[in-house]
């Protein structure tokens, strides 16, 4: 396993992770606490925070347990690499831009800001993973 297909599928499972710690804390307080009272804001950014911080960890992490494959240095990647990544890339544009829809509707319907960055943060997310998920099949299958 390359390098760069270790550090994707580790930034799947950092987002998988952050993912469920955000709908954990906010989800439950759908039931009983009005919309409007509701601190995600902070959660947010520590979610995305999260998410960089266990990227740039894990990276670290498995240059130092690679670096003997890595001949002491870093390599964007081969031709391949980055062909996966353009792929994956472009096909996570075209859907975080069909998910960017719903929010650009719900705020010209005045929805509550809870709603509208609720669903940029999923789209964000969901787009990330989908892309982190593209990667790992294609570097499996070949592209």
């Amino acid at each position: 396993m390359s390098y760069l297909e270790k550090i994707n599928i580790s930034a799947l499972i950092g987002m998988a992770l952050i993912i469920a710690w955000y709908a954990s804390a906010i989800v439950p307080q759908l039931d009983n606490v009005p919309v409007e009272e509701i601190s995600y804001g902070k959660k947010m950014i520590i979610a995305i925070i999260a998410h960089v911080v266990f990227v740039i960890g894990a990276s670290i992490l498995i240059a130092i347990k690679d670096r003997n494959g890595l001949n002491g240095k870093f390599e964007s990647g081969d031709e391949r690499d980055r062909r996966l990544e353009v792929r994956a890339d472009a096909i996570g544009g075209n859907i975080l831009s069909a998910l960017i829809v719903p929010s650009l509707i719900m705020l010209m319907m005045d929805v509550q800001a809870f709603w509208i960055a609720n669903a940029l943060f999923l789209s964000l997310a969901l787009t990330a993973m989908l892309s982190f998920v593209i990667k790992a099949i294609d570097y499996r299958r070949g592209i």
